[in-house]
């Protein structure tokens, strides 16, 4: 509702800016750089011939996305050879290039640099939201819904240019601050799901259709899912050690799932600072499942990383894969022999819809050293035209075994993406992890002993990063 009411607001406005433009039409204005030229050519005086859009001449101007992850290769298949063309007319009409910096200089450190420094590095930076936030509550991005973007024209808003979902992600401290691409060329990411072996779960009482239906009634839960993992976990060929496994993932991996339980030890308080509570109920009670799971559902010690993981499930070894949303395009996953389904992670007692954890928001943001707004901003709307569509749902569609695993994920997962604020920055997430997770998973710990002391150690270093 926050979200709808700012772009009411800003139709408003923009329609009342409208309203004193055309009631003082004979007033001068200072010409902008980038303005389009006028057209020479005019309709006959009385008649009703409509007026076409004057071209826009940005005078062989460089808009340059900062740290992007493409272009494609012209020439490697249709699709690539399509969006080159896209890019040249885009280039042609506006008379202006597009380049793209591909380099590792978008790390919180490196950008706070350039804009101490007053350096824009692009029209758009590319970089993941334990920058950009940072970088938000400091002043040194551009809010994307602020005045001065709104009416430069662009829209943050605007479902055709940008996926809404990751706009959302990227809401902080009252705003938005980053966008992404989405469609056919560059499909998003996803976060972390479940993928499941049918055989395996069918062998102990769950086929697919028992599956998919549990999520569909809101059943799909840490009890249930504790259930059959530990029915999977067996010896199945008499020899007294097990060979097949309940669940499989990297040790981090399994952490992220605590978030399904509906909370989140680092947040954004009613106050708007950011606050760290590892005591919550709440987060004990995700943390003693996933103790329960990497303790008593899992492969031997020694098979701890993903990466490891996956392979696993692709031998057929494993019942459940905890899979972020790349893997599904990538070996081994990719040439599964068999026909895996896709659920959402299971939800914990506290918690009403399912929760699809995200771990890094990646996203466009704009730097306040920008000068170039409005030529940044045409620019990058032109990009959004051809960038995002419907295109995306075909590549994940492919990636999938069946229709059901289709509607679990347009459903139940892409709708609920969580971002993981416990990424808040890079050394607190480290921090985190060595020091909660790793004890309760490694060292024995209960969860409640493992956060003991830790909300004021993790506090002081989210002050420090973001100056509260």
């Amino acid at each position: 509702m926050k979200r709808l009411s700012k772009r009411i607001f800003w139709l408003i406005l923009a329609a009342m800016m409208l309203t004193a433009m055309l009631a003082g039409c004979t007033g001068e204005t200072d010409p902008k750089t980038t303005e389009a030229p006028q057209s020479t050519s005019s309709a006959p005086t009385g008649t009703d011939a409509p007026q076409t859009a004057a071209p826009v001449d940005l005078k062989g101007y460089e808009f340059v996305l900062y740290a992007a992850d493409f272009p494609l290769e012209p020439g490697a298949n249709e699709m690539n050879d399509r969006w080159a063309a896209d890019m040249e007319a885009i280039q042609t009409r506006l008379n202006c290039t597009i380049n793209y910096r591909v380099n590792n200089g978008n790390s919180l450190e490196n950008l706070m640099t350039a804009v101490i420094g007053g350096e824009n590095l692009g029209d758009f930076v590319y970089c993941r939201h334990s920058a950009f936030f940072p970088l938000a509550k400091k002043g040194y991005v551009k809010p994307l819904d602020g005045s001065e973007l709104v009416e430069a024209g662009f829209d943050v808003f605007n479902a055709d240019l940008w996926d809404q979902v990751y706009a959302g992600l990227s809401e902080f401290d009252g705003h938005l601050w980053g966008v992404q691409f989405n469609g056919e060329y560059f499909p998003c990411d996803f976060g972390d799901v479940i993928a499941f072996n049918p055989t395996l779960t069918t062998a102990i009482g769950y086929d697919k259709a028992k599956l998919y239906d549990l999520v569909r009634k809101g059943e799909w839960t840490y009890d249930v899912f504790l259930d059959i993992t530990a029915k999977a976990t067996r010896d199945t060929d008499g020899d007294g050690v097990n060979d097949v496994w309940g669940m499989g993932n990297g040790i981090f991996q399994y952490a992220e799932m605590c978030a399904t339980n509906g909370y989140n030890p680092i947040h954004l308080a009613e106050d708007g600072r950011i606050v760290a509570d590892f005591t919550d109920a709440r987060y004990l009670e995700g943390m003693v499942f996933v103790d329960k799971v990497y303790s008593e559902r899992r492969p031997p010690i020694g098979v701890g990383a993903a990466g490891d993981a996956r392979v696993m499930f692709k031998d057929g070894l494993l019942a459940f894969n905890q899979l972020f949303g790349p893997n599904f395009f990538e070996e081994p996953v990719i040439s599964c022999e068999f026909d895996f389904g896709v659920l959402p992670n299971p939800k914990g007692p506290q918690q009403k819809d399912y929760i699809c954890l995200y771990p890094d928001c990646d996203a466009y943001v704009m730097l306040a050293t920008n000068k170039n707004v409005e030529t940044s901003v045409l620019v990058m709307n032109e990009l959004g035209k051809i960038m995002t569509n419907d295109g995306w749902k075909d590549r994940v569609k492919s990636a999938f075994r069946d229709e059901e695993s289709w509607e679990m994920f347009e459903t139940y997962i892409f709708p609920n993406m969580t971002l993981n604020m416990q990424n808040i920055t890079g050394d607190i997430w480290q921090y985190i992890r060595e020091n909660i997770v790793q004890e309760v998973l490694l060292d024995n710990k209960t969860p409640a002993q493992a956060v003991e002391g830790q909300n004021a150690k993790v506090q002081a270093m989210i002050d420090a990063a973001y100056g509260q």
